[in-house]
């Protein structure tokens, strides 16, 4: 990992700017559509908190 893409020592997702591959639903071909981490949406384990009550 280069350092550039670190935050207090740990890696940093919007440093990273990943791009990723989703292919098409029921495609037998390489079909599909490249796409770019969108927003932060909410923290992982506490979220659904509020949904369990």
């Amino acid at each position: 990992m280069d350092k550039d893409c670190m935050t207090n020592g740990v890696p940093d997702i919007t440093k990273i700017d990943p791009i990723l591959f989703a292919p098409e639903p029921g495609s037998r071909k390489y079909g599909g559509a490249y796409w770019k981490l969108g927003e932060y949406v909410a923290m992982a384990f506490e979220v659904g908190m509020d949904v369990k009550k």
